[in-house]
């Protein structure tokens, strides 16, 4: 411990200038449902109030796959942290596939085909419906959707697909092990989709009111 806090000490001495410094630590928890993570650093880590990073050249171009790392860590941890927070006697989990008839290449096309989805989902059920969707690229270049609604009421699935999805294919399932499918869906976040989409396309997308995970 002793030389730990010798190494926060100069690390403070190191950063004494910088007025925009938080914090300074050498070991993180992440908690999410029944998880807990714990990263020991060897090095102290500083935290920032802008909390962005200046990435090195050699960074840069590993960039991406460290994106991907943290996309599918960050959908497995929200997975994990709702997956029984929103069931209630009448809504269960459900996880679900979404597919087009048009087989839709286009990102932004398909985003919005699915903005409407959720806005006719959530008039159907009369109450906010809670979601975690990735976006998969096809091998044919067409756009799917792999997910989980948390709090899904039964809907019979013809009724699903005709009055509310509305554009194709429906796969809907109750997850007899949700930490597996929290996996399976994280797994969907490749480095074909984000190599071919646009830049800044999101790798995932969720709804307003999930449970984060926390960090201390």
């Amino acid at each position: 411990m002793k030389t730990r806090r010798n190494l926060i000490k100069n690390a403070k001495l190191r950063h004494s200038k910088f007025s925009n410094v938080i914090d300074y630590y050498y070991v993180k928890t992440i908690s999410y449902g029944l998880y807990t993570d714990i990263k020991d650093y060897s090095k102290v880590r500083v935290r920032y109030k802008n909390n962005r990073r200046t990435y090195t050249t050699k960074e840069t171009n590993s960039k991406s796959s460290f994106s991907l790392q943290r996309a599918r860590q960050k959908v497995f941890q929200l997975a994990e942290a709702n997956r029984h927070a929103h069931r209630t006697r009448k809504s269960k989990p459900v996880f679900f596939t979404l597919t087009t008839r048009d087989q839709i290449k286009d990102y932004k096309i398909s985003n919005k085909k699915i903005k409407g989805f959720i806005r006719r989902l959530n008039k159907y059920c009369g109450y906010p419906i809670k979601y975690l969707i990735v976006p998969e690229l096809h091998g044919s270049g067409a756009i799917h959707y792999h997910g989980i609604f948390f709090n899904l009421p039964f809907i019979p699935v013809v009724e699903f697909k005709e009055r509310i999805w509305t554009h194709g294919y429906v796969d809907l399932q109750m997850p007899k092990n949700i930490r597996s499918i929290s996996a399976y869906i994280a797994k969907y976040i490749t480095k074909d989709f984000h190599e071919n989409t646009p830049i800044n396309t999101k790798l995932y997308f969720c709804s307003r009111g999930l449970i984060s995970p926390t960090v201390k």
